[in-house]
């Protein structure tokens, strides 16, 4: 995999994004739980995402020049340039497991197994889950992170 930031960059179309792919995943994941979950979501906002139940590369092939490249400008814009991906990736985690009902031990006992993961302790655990709950509020709105 390329380390380089050509990572942003698509040679078929010669277009750039901002950021690394994997910033929208957890955007566009972020999205798809605060439909499930029948939040409030800013649909003005959201109305030229397209249809939001398909897979992500599936959604991306058909949204991301027009809603993320820099043609000069990206239509839609993350609030920060000072992203942190793997932030965003360990809260999603921690509330997905949150909601299928697992305990801050259980979850903290599940999630260091996995490699790249570490929660020291239940504190950390909840401060997670609040940045996940932070997230999907920004989200409804129309905001990430």
């Amino acid at each position: 995999m390329k380390t380089s930031k050509n990572i942003r960059y698509d040679k078929e179309s010669k277009l750039w994004i901002t950021h690394r792919k994997r910033i929208y995943v957890y955007w566009y994941k972020f999205l798809q739980i605060a439909i499930q979950e029948n939040r409030k979501i800013n649909r003005q906002f959201y109305g030229g995402w397209g249809n939001t139940n398909l897979r992500f590369d599936d959604w991306w092939k058909k949204n991301w020049k027009r809603l993320f490249a820099k043609n000069p400008k990206p239509l839609v814009n993350t609030s920060t340039q000072k992203v942190k991906a793997d932030a965003y990736k360990h809260r999603l985690k921690v509330y997905v497991l949150r909601k299928q009902g697992l305990s801050h031990k259980e979850i903290r006992s599940k999630v260091n197994k996995i490699k790249g993961y570490m929660i020291n302790d239940e504190e950390h655990c909840r401060k997670y889950l609040m940045g996940a709950g932070r997230h999907l509020t920004n989200v409804c709105k129309g905001i990430f992170p």
